[in-house]
């Protein structure tokens, strides 16, 4: 073996405590207590709780507005609808059940929804019921959402809002089983279809939606 250079001596042992030095100050740094938190007091609690309620009764709010569901509005109220699920709010659940198609399905009142702006929100080859922002934040929020889901499913007459709420149910579905729930929920004459659809394949199911689409 070839003796080194006492340059290349030198360079090395230069490396190896740099390297050593690097190794010792991250143990030290990963022993290192992490510094403390301000404790929050009993009405800085309260006060947070309250600005949370605030800003989702805002966030509620915005998704009422039904002028805000003009075109040019599209993102703001994709953000509100998406914002919901990120706090996973259950005082959003009935507004995201009412604008379940937002923005392909039938608005509320029963018009279309506007065409999304190019470039913007929704801009999807295939805008299926499964990916409406309101489906998103209801499967965040989860279990709390499944009776009032089963309820608007009782009733519902918008094949694509059918849809998008059965797609709530089959992601919930495959988290933990709610098939008991579904039987004690909905009619005998309801059961039947809504079982099939949750454990329907997803390549049957994808192309069964293309038909669902306005």
């Amino acid at each position: 073996m070839k003796p080194q250079a006492p340059f290349q001596i030198a360079i090395l042992a230069t490396v190896g405590f740099s390297l050593w030095g690097f190794i010792v100050m991250s143990e030290e740094t990963a022993q290192a207590p992490l510094p403390m938190m301000p404790a929050l007091s009993i009405e800085q609690m309260d006060k947070h709780l309250k600005e949370r309620q605030d800003f989702i009764n805002q966030l509620i709010a915005t998704i009422e507005q039904t002028d805000s569901h003009r075109r040019e509005h599209s993102n703001t109220i994709s953000k509100a609808i998406q914002t919901l699920g990120v706090l996973r709010a259950q005082e959003g659940i009935d507004v995201l059940i009412k604008y379940i198609g937002f923005p392909w399905g039938r608005h509320p009142d029963g018009g279309s929804y506007p065409p999304p702006i190019r470039g913007g929100f929704g801009q999807s080859s295939l805008p299926l019921p499964d990916g409406t922002p309101a489906v998103e934040s209801l499967i965040a929020i989860g279990e709390p959402s499944i009776p009032k889901i089963m309820a608007n499913l009782i009733d519902i007459k918008d094949v694509f809002d059918r849809e998008a709420c059965i797609a709530v149910l089959r992601q919930l579905n495959e988290r933990k089983p709610i098939l008991d729930q579904i039987r004690k929920g909905l009619p005998q004459k309801q059961q039947e279809s809504i079982l099939e659809a949750l454990v329907e394949p997803e390549a049957d199911r994808s192309r069964r939606l293309l038909e669902t689409v306005p």
